[in-house]
């Protein structure tokens, strides 16, 4: 781990279940219309940021915590998801990208 490295806990928007649930449509076959997702989030987060995930991809997630600690975030509880949001959003920990 280097100095600067910074994790993020949050939800990802799973653009796999957004497909699974919605389809995508003509204009946005990449399922990448998340405004409205997150202009409505039911839960308070500090900023929405890029993850890299485990094979290297990048997530867009909303941040509740962040640090450079990942265990001390690990400890941290997560508060649920209810309706749509469980449904599209995926809990975890990333590096921020």
């Amino acid at each position: 781990m280097s100095d600067s490295e910074v994790f993020i806990k949050g939800y990802k928007i799973d653009r796999t279940k957004l497909q699974q649930i919605y389809g995508s449509r003509p204009d946005d076959p990449e399922n990448t219309r998340f405004l409205s997702i997150w202009k409505h989030f039911p839960l308070p987060y500090k900023y929405i940021e890029n993850g890299k995930e485990s094979d290297g991809q990048v997530a867009l997630v909303v941040v509740l915590e962040d640090g450079c600690d990942r265990e001390s975030l690990e400890r941290k509880d997560m508060p649920p998801l209810s309706g749509v949001y469980e449904r599209v959003f995926t809990p975890g920990i990333w590096t921020r990208h």
